[in-house]
């Protein structure tokens, strides 16, 4: 996430936990609180497929891009001699 959009966030979150202290009393806020931490431990990171995927991928993308620089375009006429 870059640092503007995870500032936004930052700041949304205070404003959420704001309203939600302003609306709840202190039980109510611990409990929705706790929820909230356990939702985010239990958040996975990407399998190890998935990132020997995306590594396949990205190779294949680079040749695939240095290929389609290295021949001439479809649209050049081709040249007659």
């Amino acid at each position: 996430m870059n640092p503007w959009k995870r500032r936004q966030v930052t700041k949304e979150m205070a404003g959420t936990y704001r309203l939600l202290c302003q609306a709840l009393d202190e039980k109510g806020v611990a409990e929705i609180m706790g929820k909230v931490e356990r939702l985010l431990q239990t958040r996975h990171m990407a399998s190890s497929a998935i990132e020997g995927f995306n590594v396949t991928l990205r190779s294949y993308l680079y040749v695939r891009k240095s290929v389609n620089q290295d021949f001439p375009s479809a649209k050049t006429p081709p040249v007659l001699a």
